[in-house]
């Protein structure tokens, strides 16, 4: 398929009608029109959107809705009531047919200001015919019933609107490109002719009323209340399951959303190379910081556990060290008399006599008297002996036990002293970080982000369960209800019908997945391909995830295992989606010839590829590998570029001398207009 003219008539920039005829040569099949910023050039590229579809997209020089689509010369020359058009004619060559889409919207000015109001919009197509001749035009909005809405159909089985995106590219559009995974794998299916299918699959079973399944089990009947009753709890719990399917998708959107977020707030942390070593140098901290905190927490723990079986031994440690060197001072050795007691020598003393007979005098007296004060209880004699070897004992235990405490509480002080070290490094980092370029808001808004992404995926588990488990019930309740239903002639028609399509659910299904499970490992072949093709890179490869994104990785990095860049500039974002619209196409191509190879009516779509300022943010060295591929994935390439890149692009050789335009305008004028060199 490709786009043989456009022609625009009071659109924007362009005053009156322009004409572009684009090159549809099989070799040479690039048509470039080059100009400076700000003349013209995205007015373009919106004519092919607007005329196709009824829009236009936003641009850095403005909201869509602030745009105006008559050309301000020719609305600054209209009167109170006057009216003018604006039309863009796109002419498309599909196989052997012609066709011309025009839509036109008329305007009149709401004077006296240098604005306007839109009267009517038609939109019309056209074929042409065997013998040279173009059909009647039909309306869009005709009254024939068998031709109303006729053109919008045909546009979307031609150009479906959901890979505008893709045949559109938009290089500063796409620099930040927040497409789902559900749009991106629907885009998929769509250029690869697997939509019918998916269509055919949700039309027989998606879960809700209107389905062929759901819609012929309404109608078959039943006798008596309990039948009511069964059939009313299926049909609770089905709508129950329809609400939390409701919610799941808006959980998983708002799940994208706050991951999409995180994503963002990541790549402002990780925005430049210095930025990129203070945050892994900031995160090696936290990481840090947490194992010397859990190291704190078990050194505690040791302490306390110990302290619960022996804190006596720490506590008597002193003590035992004041009475072992007290008894060291003291001579005790001979003083006690064996055998000799306390009361043995109060009688002595008390009689008078000793035991050998002699009268005890005054002097003997009062030396048995002094002897008595050596004598056990009043003085330890041998059990200080004893005493002093327990003393040895426990003095040897709690010197261990008192060392070990020790050796524990440095420790502690150490890794308190590193902790208050790396917080140091961590808070200074942080200044470094917040004071460049004001991440601290930034960084409290990813942990919260994070945290409600967390938040929407635990609920999505928790909908996952409760269907689960309702569609078990529901399986019961069917049973329940087959014993219940009428056994009539219609029934049993009706059940019949019920199998056939669930059948044809089955089959659908099946074909589905054998067309889709190859598609994915297909495409991170050509992309893997392209991405080193197009960026002569080596240490990074791209891959489509499950997620059905386009992820980049390093080969090797830290222990070997690849590891995903996160913090991708806007030129690898570009670059990013640059491989994945390029290897999307040739994956087409490829489709395509195989279906022609079998002998295969295709349904893939082989469309043309309109560029709006794809090169404005890469080098010279990264345009020039890109632009070499465009032309061999794609049946046609038109781009709009800046003058500057098109030595880099290297498209000379791809294009043809009548298919080379420029945008010229006066600095004091408002209009554009084209010409060819």
């Amino acid at each position: 398929m490709k786009f043989k003219s456009i022609v625009i008539n009071n659109f924007m920039r362009y005053k009156g009608e322009n004409k572009i005829e684009f090159s549809c040569d099989a070799d040479r099949n690039v048509t470039v029109v080059m100009g400076d910023n700000t003349f013209g050039k995205t007015t373009l590229a919106q004519a092919f959107r607007w005329g196709l579809y009824g829009e236009i997209i936003d641009t850095r020089y403005g909201k869509s809705k602030d745009i105006i689509l008559l050309n301000k010369d020719v609305l600054a020359e209209m009167g109170s009531i006057d009216e003018e058009s604006v039309f863009v004619i796109l002419e498309v060559i599909e196989g052997d047919i012609i066709y011309q889409f025009k839509r036109e919207a008329v305007f009149n000015r709401a004077f006296p200001a240098l604005n306007t109001k839109k009267i009517e919009e038609n939109l019309w197509m056209r074929k042409k015919i065997g013998n040279g001749q173009w059909e009647a035009w039909i309306n869009n909005d005709t009254s024939d019933k068998k031709n109303f809405n006729c053109v919008n159909d045909s546009i979307k089985v031609m150009f479906p609107r959901e890979l505008s995106n893709y045949f559109f590219f938009d290089g500063e559009r796409w620099s930040d490109e927040r497409k789902t995974n559900a749009e991106i794998k629907n885009s998929i299916s769509t250029l690869m002719g697997i939509t019918p299918l998916v269509k055919m699959k949700e039309h027989l079973w998606n879960g809700n009323a209107k389905s062929v399944i759901k819609n012929l089990e309404s109608k078959i009947t039943g006798i008596g209340t309990n039948y009511d009753k069964i059939k009313k709890q299926i049909q609770d719990n089905e709508d129950l399951i329809e609400k939390w399917t409701d919610n799941i998708k808006i959980a998983e959107e708002n799940a994208r959303q706050f991951h999409e977020k995180v994503d963002i707030a990541k790549n402002m942390l990780a925005s430049n190379e210095k930025i990129e070593k203070y945050q892994k140098e900031y995160i090696n901290l936290e990481k840090n910081i947490l194992q010397e905190e859990k190291n704190l927490e078990s050194i505690y723990a040791e302490i306390i556990k110990s302290f619960s079986k022996d804190a006596y031994k720490y506590f008597a440690a002193p003590l035992l060290e004041e009475v072992i060197e007290l008894l060291k001072g003291v001579n005790l050795e001979g003083k006690d008399i064996p055998d000799i007691t306390a009361a043995t020598l109060d009688y002595l003393i008390e009689h008078g006599t000793c035991v050998c007979g002699n009268i005890i005098g005054e002097k003997e007296k009062e030396y048995i008297e002094e002897l008595r004060k050596l004598i056990p209880p009043n003085v330890i004699g041998s059990y200080v002996g004893q005493y002093q070897s327990k003393l040895e004992e426990w003095k040897l235990e709690t010197e261990d036990f008192v060392d070990e405490l020790k050796k524990k509480a440095e420790l502690i002080e150490g890794t308190k002293a590193q902790i208050d070290d790396d917080m140091e490094s961590k808070v200074r980092l942080e200044k470094i970080i917040d004071g460049k370029i004001n991440f601290s808001l930034e960084r409290k808004k990813m942990n919260a982000n994070k945290e409600s992404e967390s938040k929407e995926l635990r609920k999505i588990n928790q909908y996952k369960f409760f269907i689960e488990e309702t569609e078990k019930k529901i399986r019961t309740l069917k049973s329940d209800l087959e014993r219940e239903t009428a056994h009539t002639a219609e029934n049993r028609k009706i059940q019949q019908m019920i199998m056939y399509a669930k059948a044809l659910y089955e089959m659908t299904s099946e074909m589905l997945k054998r067309r889709e499970e190859p598609l994915m490992e297909e495409l991170n072949v050509i992309i893997k391909e392209k991405f080193a093709e197009m960026f002569h890179e080596k240490e990074k490869y791209a891959q489509m995830g499950e997620d059905y994104r386009l992820h980049l990785f390093y080969y090797k990095m830290g222990n070997g295992e690849p590891i995903e860049e996160l913090a991708l500039s806007e030129g690898e974002i570009i670059a990013r989606n640059f491989v994945f619209i390029v290897s999307i196409l040739e994956l087409a191509q490829k489709k395509k010839m195989e279906d022609r190879q079998n002998n295969q009516e295709s349904d893939v779509l082989n469309l043309p590829l309109v560029l709006d300022g794809p090169f404005s943010k890469l080098g010279d060295v990264n345009t020039g590998l890109i632009a070499k591929v465009l032309p061999k994935v794609a049946e046609q390439v038109i781009v709009f570029m800046l003058d500057k890149d098109w030595e880099a692009s290297g498209l000379e050789k791809y294009t043809l001398p009548e298919y080379r335009y420029f945008v010229k305008k006066d600095a004091d004028e408002n209009s554009a207009t084209l010409e060819r060199r």
